[in-house]
């Protein structure tokens, strides 16, 4: 898991050899579902499932879905099969952690909890194209901040140098942990909770909260600019507003919190 474009189809298809899985190199998502893919390490038969971001762009994909569509794959694949380990990735070479990947990082957080970090490796990717000096201070800015709890929780940190040496210690790492108990959000939704009602949940409700508050004010100040834009008779800049307007309200639609919809284990 992790935000667009920070190497996850690049990094399994490194590890499988799959020259169908597309790597996209802009940020619109190639990632449009959730996919798993066969590869082998050590004699170990070894499945990599690969996932869109919190931040995915596409009009058909919002946050909300994606975290049923996660929920409904994890609790399927809990019927039969285990999970030895979790993989979030994060760009290196990120100028600064921005709100989108404080988004991201709380919503895997939240989806795992703290009992399942001792099966998560994060990995950090693009080392092969940033500065070592400067990609090892960010490194301990990130050990020091955003991924301090996980890593206090038991994370393992990794880096990746998009080479198949680096990729298959991760998977190496992650063989040899114990299979996972059932991840958080699992085991609220067989306890019997809603969607809703988990802490990832619960984490994407106050997010997407927040985003509707934010949109709604912005709107409300374009409304207010195309007023004044129709008083001043200003053509050009009535259509840009218009234009933003509809932009803006898109956004908001797509953010409609959509979560209290029941989730609960089929009986």
């Amino acid at each position: 898991m992790g935000m667009t474009g920070t190497g996850k189809s690049s990094f399994i298809k490194l590890l499988t050899g799959n020259e169908n899985i597309t790597i996209g190199s802009t940020i619109d998502p190639e990632t449009s579902d959730i996919s798993s893919y066969q590869s082998s390490q050590d004699g170990f038969d070894v499945a990599l499932v690969d996932t869109p971001g919190f931040d995915d762009n596409r009009p058909d994909m919002t946050d909300s879905k994606l975290l049923k569509d996660v929920t409904d794959f994890l609790m399927k694949w809990y019927d039969t099969k285990t999970v030895n380990g979790l993989i979030y990735f994060h760009r290196i070479n990120d100028i600064r952690f921005g709100a989108t990947a404080t988004r991201n990082i709380r919503m895997f957080s939240r989806l795992c909890g703290p009992r399942a970090m001792k099966n998560v490796v994060i990995i950090t990717t693009r080392w092969d194209e940033t500065n070592h000096q400067v990609a090892e201070k960010t490194e301990k800015e990130l050990m020091n901040s955003h991924f301090k709890e996980l890593i206090a929780n038991g994370a393992t940190l990794l880096r990746h140098y998009n080479t198949i040496v680096s990729a298959q210690r991760v998977i190496r790492t992650i063989l040899s942990f114990p299979p996972m108990a059932d991840i958080k959000i699992v085991t609220e939704i067989k306890s019997g909770r809603s969607l809703s009602e988990t802490e990832a949940g619960q984490e994407l409700g106050s997010q997407l909260a927040a985003l509707q508050a934010q949109h709604e004010k912005q709107m409300a100040e374009l409304r207010d600019e195309y007023k004044q834009a129709r008083k001043a008779r200003d053509k050009e800049q009535q259509e840009e507003l218009k234009k933003m307007r509809e932009e803006l309200q898109n956004r908001i639609d797509k953010r409609r919190l959509w979560c209290h919809m029941p989730h609960k284990q089929q009986k």
